[in-house]
């Protein structure tokens, strides 16, 4: 009975707990453009950097009069008025997806951000230039204004006081590090299209690696070393088998024999009985093993049980020929 009203106590006391949470933290609702796809707080000043993508109705990437929305740039101030964003700057362009804007220190700007912008396309190609930009985050004053030819920018950022561009183009993509200081430009081309990427720490050295997920399958790891230069570390598959791949059909197809075999070995052993097992008493060296076989064809001492009446007499049903006692008797 003690137990159940501390329960019905912790419960109770957990309930108005959360209750008074509820009550003293209500969410802070901040009025901004269409479609948020990043929100970043610049570590400087602790404001909240909010990206709107906007609406593309048509999808032809042109802001059209109507339908469409321009993508957006807002910020909101924790020390500010509540649910209050300011809109900075409208775009003319929409951004390129996935839409990362990350926060580094360019040059001697301090903190700045990186805005990208996607490129139209014509049957899975890029048509045109894209522009990628870079803002001030404490006066919003623009940087940088670049493109990237028949493709588009998607990430850009500083890492150990070089440039690190993330680019989609045209056949393979490229992850490309640049550092002006020593005049160096070093290129990978990655095998397949870019699909998204984060930076993560991997080894714990306080330096992040770039991880990029290529074709939505694999997974690959880089590392940005000394010379201004990257290493590629290692590569995983996310998705070993697609049944809808056309190598994987064809393989299935051309050997429908052999795994319907295979399948069927499988299937087989896994239903034949366990012949022998062990168990090893706890707290003890002792280890009993537990064996289906011909006792009779076993060595050593063999402890057969019997009726408390010692009978042996088979013909006359005192002994059940069926059991270990029975046959005992029988064979010997």
């Amino acid at each position: 009975m003690k137990k159940l009203i501390l329960t019905l106590a912790l419960i109770l006391c957990g309930y108005a707990l959360s209750k008074a949470s509820i009550l003293k933290l209500q969410p802070n609702i901040i009025a901004v453009g269409s479609n948020p796809v990043c929100v970043v707080e610049d570590p400087l000043s602790g404001d909240i950097q909010i990206f709107c993508a906007g609406i593309d109705a048509n999808g032809n990437n042109r802001y059209d009069e109507g339908e469409d929305e321009k993508p957006s740039w807002w910020v909101h101030s924790p020390t500010g008025s509540i649910g209050v964003a300011n809109k900075y700057k409208e775009f003319d362009n929409y951004f390129v997806t996935p839409f990362k804007a990350t926060i580094f220190n360019y040059k001697t700007h301090g903190n700045s951000i990186s805005i990208n912008f996607k490129s139209n396309t014509d049957n899975g190609k890029f048509t045109n230039n894209s522009e990628y930009t870079i803002y001030s985050t404490y006066n919003r004053e623009l940087l940088l204004l670049d493109s990237i030819i028949n493709g588009e920018l998607i990430n850009f950022d500083i890492k150990n006081g070089n440039e690190v561009r993330i680019i989609r183009k045209n056949g393979n993509d490229e992850l490309n590090m640049v550092n002006d200081d020593a005049k160096t430009n070093f290129t990978i081309e990655l095998d397949g299209d870019i699909t998204n990427y984060t930076y993560i720490d991997l080894d714990g050295d306080g330096v992040d690696e770039i991880a990029i997920l290529i074709d939505n399958e694999r997974l690959q790891f880089f590392k940005f070393i000394e010379d201004y230069k990257i290493e590629y570390l290692n590569e995983i598959y996310l998705n070993i088998f697609n049944p809808n791949d056309v190598a994987v059909r064809s393989f299935i197809k051309d050997n429908v024999f052999w795994i319907v075999i295979s399948l069927s070995f499988i299937c087989l052993v896994s239903k034949l009985p366990v012949i022998r097992t062990s168990k090893i008493i706890s707290n003890s060296d002792v280890q009993i093993e537990v064996e289906f076989c011909d006792i009779f064809e076993q060595e050593g001492a063999i402890i057969i049980p019997i009726m408390d009446t010692f009978d042996n007499d088979i013909l006359n049903d005192l002994v059940n020929p069926n059991t270990l006692h029975g046959k005992f008797i029988t064979k010997y």
